[in-house]
């Protein structure tokens, strides 16, 4: 895929706004410890359905890079697991939509969602050097699933009503 002027300013736009809905998220009153609901990845699954894989992963990579220096946590465990979850859940998310096409954007924004919560209790456990955090999965997963129906239902929303049509 050949990118344009305006696809390229538009991947600009998304990972400000992805940099801006991060920042936004980490000042959100967390109910339970650990727990974000993750607004930025509602651009990151709109430019994955829009741009495909590749520019959407430069995407997060900046988005989760500049975030962390903006809340001062480059290079900290926050910041491994946010980076390791963002990677891996975008990879999940990308190999589900080539190959599972049937499943719907919700779904595979709730796997993504899991996958996310997954890679940072594993990052967690290596950083730590303990697996106490796996005691954490059930719960991260439930409100994984909570998070990523609400990002799905957003996501889907903004892609039908086809924000990025081309004049």
């Amino acid at each position: 895929m050949k990118l344009t002027v305006r696809d390229i300013t538009t991947l600009s736009l998304m990972t400000a706004l992805c940099i801006v809905l991060s920042v936004i998220d980490s000042y959100i009153p967390n109910f339970i410890v650990g727990m974000k609901l993750g607004i930025a990845n509602i651009i990151i699954l709109v430019s994955l359905y829009t741009y495909g894989f590749l520019p959407t992963l430069f995407v997060n990579i900046i988005r989760v890079i500049l975030a962390s220096f903006l809340r001062g946590t480059f290079l900290s465990m926050g910041f491994m697991m946010s980076l390791m979850g963002a990677l891996f859940s975008l990879f999940i998310m990308a190999i589900l939509k080539k190959f599972l096409k049937k499943l719907h954007i919700i779904g595979i924004s709730v796997i993504g969602s899991i996958v996310h919560s997954l890679a940072q209790i594993i990052v967690g456990c290596i950083y730590m050097g303990t697996s106490a955090f796996f005691y954490y999965l059930p719960i991260l997963s439930f409100t994984s699933i909570v998070t990523g129906i609400f990002i799905g239902l957003i996501a889907n929303y903004i892609l039908k009503i086809n924000i990025n049509k081309k004049e």
